[in-house]
């Protein structure tokens, strides 16, 4: 992989206005990396006390069919999540994805009809 000096500083400026955009609604984004020449998105949000991810088990969430969730760090904990792990407010959770659209939490979510 070859870094970019002007590619990384294009993702922190559209991971800052990202972060900005969001920060009222059901999250705020804390960091954004686009993986494998932009295919890929990583990003770690902050659950806000009004998305609609927080207090339900991921298993009875429905997901977006492109979203991996391999982390949610509770305070000073990492957990690896399965089908039983409940996001809290405050918690961060990492989402991988390929859609390059998702600036919030709640985007995770399949909307009606998905």
């Amino acid at each position: 992989t070859t870094v970019i000096p002007k590619e990384l500083m294009a993702q922190r400026i559209v991971g800052c206005i990202r972060a900005l955009e969001q920060s009222s609604r059901d999250s705020t984004m804390e960091a954004l990396y686009y993986l494998l020449d932009g295919r890929v998105v990583a990003t770690e949000f902050v659950a806000g006390p009004k998305s609609r991810c927080v207090g339900t088990m991921l298993k009875d969430l429905r997901l977006r069919k492109d979203v991996l969730l391999p982390c949610v760090i509770h305070g000073r904990e990492s957990v690896i999540p399965d089908g039983r792990t409940v996001i809290e407010p405050d918690d961060r959770v990492v989402v991988i994805t390929t859609n390059r659209d998702i600036g919030g939490l709640d985007e995770i979510l399949q909307g009606e009809g998905e």
